[in-house]
Parts: C-alpha cells; structure tokens; sequence
C-alpha cells in the first residue's frame, strides 16, 4: 500500500510552488517520501521529513516579504528612538501605507504565480509572522545597543517601551484581508487571456 503525506502539507504545498512546475514539484516530492523516506525514517519520520520540505517552499515564498516589513518596523522603531518628534502622523501614515503597498504587491505576486486567490492569504501571514519576530527582536537588540542612554534619559527609555508594542493583531488582520485581495487580483489577472487585434 503507498503511504501518501499528510493531506494538508500538500495543499499548502501545492498553493506555494508555481502553477507551470506544480505537478512536478508535488509528484517528486511524493516520489521521494514513498520510496525513500517512509522505508528509511518510518511512517512519523517521513511526515516530519515532508512537511519540512513544504516549510522550506514557505520559507522562500515569504521571506523577502517579511524582512522587508520588518526592516520598516525596525527603521520606524530606530527613527523614532533618535530622531522624536511632537507629531508621529505622518510616520505612522507613512509606515501604515508601505506595509500596505508591501502585503498587497506580496499577495498579487503570489496569486499571479500560484493562480491560486488563497495563496495571497498564505504568502501575507507567513511574512506577518517574519515581520512580527524583527519587529520584537529590534527593540530588543536596541536596549542593548542604548543601554546606558535608556538608564539616562526617560524619555528615550519610554520610546524604547513604545516601540515594544508590536501590533501583532493589526498585522494579522491586514494580511488576511489584503493577501485575500490581492490574491485574488493576481490570479484573476493571470486568468484574463490576451485579446488578439486584427
């Protein structure tokens, strides 16, 4: 009897690869865990073994996104620990609409090259959690680097807390919503066939 891989690994898997090498990619991959890994890692190991390959496939698919989400909540957190201002507006309007622009060219991208709407959703959330580790990991690595201005100047030590509170929630909830948007208009984009003039 052939062992298949968990059901739910290959539908991810099959919303991450590309449509023109999708059968490929997913007949090698199940080539691969039946004739060697379940014989030579058991049934458990070779699960492990597949749905580690498809981590692999996310990885790539939102790792440019996500480090460039968190590099702009890093760059936000840096420019308002050393450069405060009376008015954070403008900051926050600017930051608000990168991270947009950035989750909705992410989630197009992904649905032009999956030609799956759901893959938009997959794409921006992966890349949400990349974005939140940087974004919890720069304030942290700043007390550091500031430690002794932080222990000085209050008000440095009161930025460096702000700039703690991640909003995780409100990554989440764009990423759904954009990545389902966008997905969507990358794949309906990739659908409309070229109309031919005479």
């Amino acid at each position: 009897m052939n062992e298949n891989p968990p059901r739910w690994a290959e539908r991810v898997l099959s919303l991450l690869v590309p449509d023109r090498s999708r059968d490929g990619v997913l007949g090698d991959l199940v080539e691969e865990y039946r004739e060697s890994q379940v014989a030579a890692r058991g049934l458990a190991g070779a699960n492990r073994w597949y749905v580690w390959q498809v981590a692999g496939f996310l990885w790539r698919a939102c790792a440019v996104w996500g480090v460039m989400l968190g590099g702009l909540l890093a760059a936000r957190d840096v420019m308002d620990l050393t450069l405060p201002t009376q008015d954070y507006r403008v900051r926050a309007a600017v930051s608000t609409y990168l991270a947009f622009s950035i989750f909705g060219t992410a989630a197009i991208h992904a649905g032009w090259r999956s030609r799956h709407a759901l893959t938009g959703v997959v794409v921006c959330l992966g890349a949400a959690v990349i974005a939140s580790i940087i974004g919890f990991a720069t304030p942290a690595g700043l007390s550091v680097v500031m430690w002794s201005e932080v222990q000085r100047n209050p008000a440095a030590a009161a930025a460096l807390r702000e700039s703690f509170d991640v909003p995780v929630h409100a990554i989440f909830a764009i990423a759904l919503v954009l990545g389902s948007i966008g997905g969507g208009i990358g794949r309906g984009a990739r659908s409309v066939t070229r109309i031919s003039l005479p």
